[in-house]
């Protein structure tokens, strides 16, 4: 009997370490935006991201639409679900909380570094230095302008602190808040 325990132990270690393994292969854009949800073309996207990052394996990598509401993105983050998180603009005075996200001042472009306002700019806890943590996306942007998208409402992308791949994530969001 004893020997038969030992066995379980080790069988149901084994599954939920290869099953953590196969987390961490995974890259998620997860979206909670009315306005995004109704308009944009999933597959276009989806093959506009693909095409540009060649480094994201296809079979691992999803665009996640959901409702627009505060709850459903709070518990999204509270299970640690995303790699990158696209939300309406409402949300994001909720949801920009500098220690959950990661600063973005190094990927912002240019024209938009020192125009960002709060919710974007937050200070920085560790420094007391205002810095950006959220970066827009809207008619501006390639991307929505390459969709054919005319957006009423801007809507905001951040990197929460536990994505397993934070440069990829960067490099996603760099692409999607992109100007010519």
């Amino acid at each position: 009997m004893k020997k038969l325990m030992i066995i379980l132990i080790f069988v149901g270690s084994a599954f939920l370490l290869s099953a953590c393994g196969n987390e961490e292969e995974e890259f998620t854009v997860l979206f909670f935006t009315e306005e995004l949800n109704e308009k944009i073309d999933e597959e276009e996207i989806e093959k506009q991201i693909l095409e540009q990052m060649p480094e994201i394996d296809e079979e691992n990598f999803s665009l996640v639409f959901h409702v627009s509401m505060l709850e459903k993105l709070f518990m999204e983050i509270a299970a640690h679900q995303g790699d990158l998180l696209i939300v309406d603009e409402h949300l994001l005075d909720a949801a920009a909380n500098p220690d959950g996200i990661h600063q973005l001042d190094d990927i912002a472009p240019i024209s938009i570094k020192g125009s960002m306002e709060e919710p974007y700019l937050q200070k920085n806890p560790e420094t007391g230095e205002e810095e950006l943590y959220v970066l827009p996306i809207n008619n501006d942007t390639t991307v929505i302008q390459e969709l054919g998208l005319e957006l009423e409402h801007q809507v905001g992308g951040f990197i929460p602190v536990y994505a397993d791949n934070e440069e990829l994530s960067k490099k996603v969001l760099e692409f999607l808040v992109k100007q010519d």
